[in-house]
């Protein structure tokens, strides 16, 4: 960090900074995750990078949506959002789907139903905008975020569809966290339904990811 600091070369420090911003998430520091992070965000505006001072920003939106300071991750998932719609390039584009995710899992765990459907609603015709593996890829975490809206409206038969067509997907792109976010809610859906074998089923998937992955 101190070496990096004293270059004049604006590419090297802001990679430095991505780098280490995602070295610390994925080790599950948050705090010096958020530290690298808010450097990033500064350093990016300063020099005006737009695109990546908006990524970052979307990194910050979900260290505090990990960190459950789902208000402040809402702002950033906005700043992003309302950056990257504006624009027609392919990456802008991906990354506008990306923010409504992000958007549409914190209103998700906020509860705020109608922000949700809104958000759904924005993000099935921001789909539509990508390429058809994209889209592909998208349409499941999508079917994931619907599957969250029908559990809070207590609509378990639209919540078991709409979490059974994300599933697949998602393990495909080994997304261990979220398919056992799935799993989670199958199984209380299941519990409240007093099958409580199978909703066991899923809870010891659960178990077992703590114990296997230490996660």
């Amino acid at each position: 960090h101190p070496l990096v600091q004293k270059m004049e070369n604006d590419s090297i420090k802001g990679d430095f900074l991505n780098r280490s911003t995602v070295f610390y998430y994925d080790n599950r520091d948050f705090k010096n995750a958020l530290y690298y992070a808010i450097e990033s965000e500064a350093f990016n505006e300063e020099i005006n990078n737009l695109y990546n001072l908006n990524a970052v920003r979307i990194d910050i939106g979900n260290i505090y949506n990990h960190t459950r300071h789902y208000a402040k991750a809402v702002t950033y998932f906005t700043k992003a959002k309302d950056y990257y719609q504006t624009k027609k390039e392919y990456n802008h584009q991906r990354s506008y789907v990306l923010s409504l995710y992000c958007l549409g899992k914190t209103y998700w765990q906020l509860k705020d139903i109608n922000k949700l459907s809104v958000t759904i609603q924005e993000s099935e015709q921001a789909i539509q905008l990508l390429k058809p593996k994209h889209q592909q890829l998208e349409n499941a975490y999508l079917e994931y975020v619907k599957g969250g809206l029908a559990f809070l409206q207590k609509n378990n038969g639209t919540a078991n569809k709409h979490f059974t067509n994300a599933l697949t997907v998602i393990k495909q792109n080994g997304d261990f966290t979220n398919e056992h976010v799935i799993y989670l809610y199958l199984g209380k859906m299941l519990w409240e339904q007093n099958q409580k074998a199978e909703a066991m089923a899923y809870f010891t998937k659960i178990d077992a990811l703590f114990h296997e992955k230490k996660f």
